[in-house]
C-alpha cells in the first residue's frame, strides 16, 4: 500500500485527499505521518468529524488513550448525534478496562443507530469481559441478526455460553462459526475447551491439534495439548507440548503449572517446587499454584516453606485459620497443616506416589519403547541441504531416533540434511543434523520424509524437550 502515497499525493490539498493519505499511512504502520495528515485536513476542516474519529483511532492503536478520547469529543462536539463517535469512544474505554463508561457510549451510539450490528457486537464483548454472560448473550444475538456472516460474533457468543455451562448452545455456534471460517485457530481451540469441560479428552485434543495444524507456534494450543495429554495419562506427550509451549511464550503460567502438576503426581517434588516456583514469579496471586507449591513442600518434606505457602494462600483466598494458627504456636505442624489445607479446600489427603511411578507404563522412558514410537509435535523448521539451499518446512512428529517433516518441495531420499527447529525464530533455532531415509507419502502435494538423526542428537532434543522427554 505504500506504492499508492505518492499517487494519492496528487490529488491535491483538500481534506478528503489530506484524509485519504492519512488512512493509507494508518494502514501501513506510520502512525506519525497519519496524525500529521489528519491534523492538516482539521486545519482545512476543523469540522471533518471523519478527520477527527480517525485521529482518535490512530491514536488508540498507538496507546495514546487521552488524545484518542479528546478527538473522539471533538467529532462528537461537532455532531452530537454522531453514532460512529459514541461508538469509538466505547472501544476507546474498553481498551482502558473502563467497561462500564464503555457500555453507556454503546447503548448512546445504538441509541441513535440501532441498526449497527458492530455496536451491539461491542456492548457484547464489554458485557462478557465483565461476566455479565446472559446480557453479552443478547447483545451477540443482536449482532447476528442484523449480519449472520459475523464469524467473530458466533465465537463470542459460544464463550459466552461456554462460560454459564450451556454446553449444547456452545457447541451449536462454535460449528457456525467453523462453518464461516474452518481454519481459525481460537475458534478450535474453543471447541476443544467445550470437549475437555465435558471430559471427552480425546475430541479435545483432536481440536487442539487442528488449531497447531492451522498454526504451529500458538503457545496455548501447545499448552492446553498438554492438558488434554496429561488427562489421557500420556505424560511424556504432555510434558513435551508443555515444554514447547514455554519455547514459544516463556511467560505462559498455565505451562509451568502444568508441568509442576506432572512432576508432582509422578513423584519428582523438587521439579515441581521450581516449575511452581516458575509459575508464581509471573503471577504471585495464582492460588492454585500457591497452594500446589506448599503441597509440594510437604512432601518434600519442607514443613516450614509449607506452611509459609500455605499461609499465603490464605490470605490470597481472603480467607482466616485461626484454628491452625493456634496449633502453629503450639508447634503442632502437622495439624496446622491438615487445617490450612481443609480451608483452602484441599481435602485430599497428601500421600508419597512411589509405588504408583513403579508400575506407571506413562512413565518408561522412551529409550525402552519400541524404535518408532512417535509424539506429534507441530513446530515451524527449516531444512538445509549440503548446497546450502533451504526449505521452509514444519515437523510432524518426533521419535528418539528421528523426526518426520511436511514439505512442499521435494527432497532427495539419502540426503544428508540439517533441521533447525524454530519455535521462536532463527535466533533460537534448535539445530539437528541426519539423514532423509524415506518419503512417507509420495502422492500428496505436500509430501512428508522420515529423517534420522545423527547419534548425538540427545543434546538436541535435550534443549527443547527437557530430559524427561529422552530419558
Amino acid at each position: 500500500m505504500e506504492d499508492f502515497v505518492p499517487q494519492l499525493e496528487g490529488l491535491g490539498l483538500s481534506p478528503q485527499s489530506q484524509l485519504l493519505v492519512a488512512y493509507t499511512h494508518f494502514m501501513n504502520g506510520d502512525g506519525a505521518q497519519a496524525i500529521q495528515r489528519c491534523k492538516n485536513a482539521l486545519k482545512m476542516n476543523p469540522k471533518y468529524t471523519d478527520a477527527h474519529l480517525l485521529l482518535a483511532k490512530v491514536y488508540a492503536g498507538l496507546g495514546n488513550s487521552d488524545e484518542a478520547m479528546a478527538a473522539c469529543r471533538d467529532a462528537l462536539a461537532v455532531d452530537p448525534d454522531l453514532a460512529k463517535g459514541f461508538l469509538m469512544l466505547g472501544s476507546i474505554y474498553q481498551d482502558q478496562g473502563s467497561y462500564p463508561e464503555g457500555i453507556a457510549a454503546c447503548r448512546k451510539s445504538l441509541k441513535i443507530d440501532p441498526d449497527d450490528p458492530t455496536g451491539h457486537f461491542l456492548l457484547g464483548e464489554m458485557y462478557a469481559l465483565q461476566e455479565q454472560f446472559e446480557d453479552a448473550v443478547r447483545a451477540f444475538q443482536k449482532a447476528l441478526k442484523l449480519n449472520p456472516q459475523l464469524e467473530l460474533a458466533y465465537y463470542k457468543l459460544a464463550a459466552a455460553y461456554q462460560a454459564q455451562g450451556m454446553t449444547a448452545e456452545a457447541l451449536q455456534e462454535v460449528r457456525k462459526a467453523l462453518e464461516l471460517n474452518p481454519i481459525v485457530a481460537r475458534t478450535r481451540i474453543l471447541l476443544g475447551d467445550i470437549y475437555f469441560a465435558q471430559k471427552e479428552y480425546e475430541k479435545a485434543l483432536s481440536e487442539y491439534q487442528e488449531a497447531l495444524t492451522n498454526n504451529p507456534q500458538l503457545a496455548e494450543a501447545h499448552q492446553k495439548a498438554g492438558e488434554a495429554y496429561f488427562k489421557l495419562e500420556k505424560t511424556h506427550q504432555a510434558i513435551l507440548e508443555y515444554r514447547i509451549s514455554l519455547l514459544i511464550n516463556a511467560k505462559s503460567v498455565e505451562a509451568h503449572v502444568g508441568l509442576a502438576h506432572i512432576y508432582f503426581t509422578t513423584g519428582r517434588y523438587g521439579v515441581a517446587v521450581s516449575e511452581y516456583k516458575a509459575a508464581l514469579h509471573l503471577n504471585p496471586h495464582l492460588l492454585s499454584a500457591r497452594a500446589g507449591l506448599a503441597d509440594a513442600h510437604v512432601m518434600n518434606e519442607q514443613y516450614a516453606e509449607a506452611v509459609d505457602q500455605y499461609r499465603a494462600a490464605l490470605e490470597l483466598a481472603e480467607v482466616k485459620c485461626e484454628s491452625g494458627d493456634q496449633c502453629l504456636e503450639n508447634e503442632q505442624y502437622n495439624e496446622a497443616i491438615a487445617l490450612y489445607r481443609s480451608t483452602l479446600g484441599l481435602d485430599e489427603a497428601l500421600h508419597p506416589v512411589h509405588d504408583k511411578i513403579k508400575t506407571s507404563s506413562s512413565w518408561h522412558p522412551l529409550v525402552s519403547r519400541r524404535k518408532h514410537e512417535r509424539i506429534p509435535m507441530r513446530v515451524p523448521a527449516e531444512i538445509r541441504t549440503k548446497d546450502g539451499v533451504p526449505y521452509s518446512v514444519e515437523s510432524v512428529d518426533v521419535s528418539k531416533q528421528g523426526i518426520l517433516i511436511e514439505s512442499s518441495k521435494p527432497i532427495q531420499v539419502g540426503s544428508e540434511v540439517e533441521v533447525l527447529l524454530l519455535p521462536e525464530g532463527e535466533k533460537d533455532a534448535i539445530p539437528l543434523v541426519g539423514r532423509v531415509v524415506r518419503v512417507a507419502n509420495p502422492d500428496r502435494p505436500d509430501k512428508q520424509f522420515g529423517i534420522e538423526l545423527a547419534p548425538d542428537a540427545d543434546d538436541a532434543w535435550g534443549a527443547i524437550l527437557g530430559e524427561d522427554c529422552i530419558m
